[in-house]
């Protein structure tokens, strides 16, 4: 990557850290009691929604009740075919779990493990914040937590507003190399669309490199894998609970000399909630697309 670096990454969460932050007199000064309080209640709403999440409902009653509301009495003939394509939109997207029938059991100690790595992760990006901020925070692991002083909170408005014009700036710059190597291919993809993208596999096949996803795969066509060669790739499963996954959350496209160069910045969770992140680098003479 040229542009969206993990650098660039880093800044660009950082400059979201002022959003929904609370202002608390007790963030002014270190106190552990106003830590435990509010590790507390953050503990306790990420448990609450981790608990309800769709994957812990039984797959089977869940379609059920879908069924009684799309056998509804008394609905007429359009409001009947509208609940026909919610019950089509559910099956599809949960096709794995209601095959498998299982109803998996809410695992309360793995899901506060989950909540102290997000919340380490956390803590570790705001120790990149300059140290003329981090001097006024009295405890980062409350910050963390989404409470600050008045002082602070000040200072991060000034900071992330700075920090956006740079993340934007670069985004620009990546989105608009990328569009005008696009015109050189032999048919418009809209490669810079594809970030967010759960990505399965990636695979070399008759001299072309294919990124394999859920319903789209990106061919590199004569493709050369610079950098990212023998990575593995997790395969998200939507029918389990907390799978494994890998992500493209960044995508650059350039042209030298008739030579297309993909860049894909992949970032990735495993089982244990152990993230990672990589870049994913392919030189070839044309980028494809087809949809499964």
């Amino acid at each position: 990557m040229k542009y969206i670096t993990k650098e660039l990454i880093v800044s660009e969460w950082l400059s979201e850290v002022n959003r929904h932050l609370k202002v608390s007199k007790r963030a002014e000064k270190k106190d552990e009691k106003f830590y435990d309080s509010v590790y507390k209640k953050q503990c306790s709403v990420f448990l609450s929604n981790e608990s309800n999440c769709s994957i812990y409902r039984d797959p089977k009653e869940e379609l059920r009740k879908i069924n009684e509301y799309v056998n509804e009495s008394g609905i007429d003939e359009e409001e009947r075919l509208k609940r026909l394509e919610f019950k089509k939109i559910h099956e599809k997207v949960n096709a794995k779990r209601i095959a498998r029938g299982i109803k998996f059991e809410f695992d309360e100690e793995k899901a506060k493990r989950k909540f102290t790595k997000l919340l380490n992760k956390r803590i570790g990006y705001l120790r990149m914040l300059p140290q003329n901020i981090l001097d006024r925070v009295a405890d980062i692991r409350v910050l963390a937590l989404g409470y600050v002083s008045a002082e602070v909170k000040k200072l991060l408005r000034l900071y992330c507003a700075e920090l956006k014009s740079t993340v934007r700036e670069a985004w620009a710059k990546a989105y608009l190399i990328t569009e005008d190597a696009e015109k050189k291919l032999k048919e418009i993809i809209g490669f810079s669309s594809h970030y967010n993208l759960l990505i399965n596999a990636v695979e070399e096949k008759d001299g072309d490199i294919y990124i394999k996803g859920e319903e789209e795969t990106i061919i590199i066509e004569n493709g050369e894998i610079i950098e990212g060669k023998g990575k593995a790739v997790y395969k998200f499963d939507d029918s389990i609970p907390n799978s494994p996954w890998s992500n493209i959350i960044a995508a650059e496209l350039y042209c030298e000399n008739d030579k297309f160069e993909a860049h894909f910045f992949v970032f990735e969770c495993n089982e244990n909630y152990e993230e990672g992140n990589w870049y994913l680098t392919v030189s070839g003479t044309d980028v494809r697309l087809i949809t499964e």
